[in-house]
């Protein structure tokens, strides 16, 4: 008959998850790899390819690099254009200041 241990809640008893793996490996809390061509490149390249997938992220995001990196909070419509911008070859922006009403008034003087 198997007698059940019981360990109380302690000091002595209490692990840290750095710890954990002293004891053998838990087959379902470790990750796995699916890249396994990443664990045969050098620091540099992993290096080049975090940029490069950084790069293309804000390639396709302008408006979140102004946000990150030039620390530029547009409002949602400047966001829009600049994306605009970004992903057409043609592009117009036409821009107002003033009272649209007052103009038919200029017009005729």
């Amino acid at each position: 008959m198997t007698k059940m241990v019981m360990r109380m809640a302690s000091h002595s008893n209490f692990q840290v998850t750095r710890n954990k793996a002293t004891n053998g490996t838990n087959i379902f809390k470790k990750c796995r790899n699916y890249n396994k061509e990443s664990e045969n490149l050098t620091k540099s390249q992993r290096l080049m390819n975090g940029v490069a997938l950084w790069a293309a992220f804000y390639k396709e995001n302008p408006h979140r690099f102004a946000k990150d990196y030039l620390n530029i909070f547009l409002k949602p419509f400047q966001q829009l254009i600049i994306w605009e911008m970004f992903h057409n070859n043609y592009s117009m922006f036409m821009a107002a200041r003033g009272r649209l009403f007052l103009a038919p008034l200029y017009r005729n003087i």
